[in-house]
């Protein structure tokens, strides 16, 4: 019985270890990461980000009203989504698949008319 106690108590030391040395790295990359440009306005987007905005935009969704994804569109934006949540422009809501348009993403949404 001990054995087994040692034993988890090695692995949680582990996934602990694993955990905080994954925050670190994020917030690593969240300080390294440039979020405006120097005029104030959002950094450019990528055109995944664009297509994402532009399923905001053709669904006629205003300044921080929520939007829910489907599966297959959060699967298939999973990645353009994360981006645009670190830049400030999505905040992602407690429900999966469920996003709404800060006033910086809103602007960005509509200067990509």
């Amino acid at each position: 019985m001990a054995k087994d106690r040692n034993t988890f108590a090695k692995h949680q030391r582990a996934m602990e270890k694993k955990h905080k040395a994954d925050k670190k790295r994020e917030r690593r990359a969240k300080k390294s990461q440039k979020t405006e440009e120097p005029d104030g306005s959002p950094a450019m987007l990528s055109p995944a980000e664009r297509s994402v905005l532009d399923v905001f935009r053709t669904s006629q969704i205003s300044a921080e009203a929520t939007l829910s994804l489907g599966s297959a569109d959060h699967e298939a934006f999973e990645m353009p989504l994360a981006e645009l949540v670190a830049k400030g422009l999505l905040v992602a809501e407690t429900s999966q698949g469920v996003y709404s348009l800060t006033k910086t993403g809103f602007s960005a949404m509509q200067d990509g008319d």
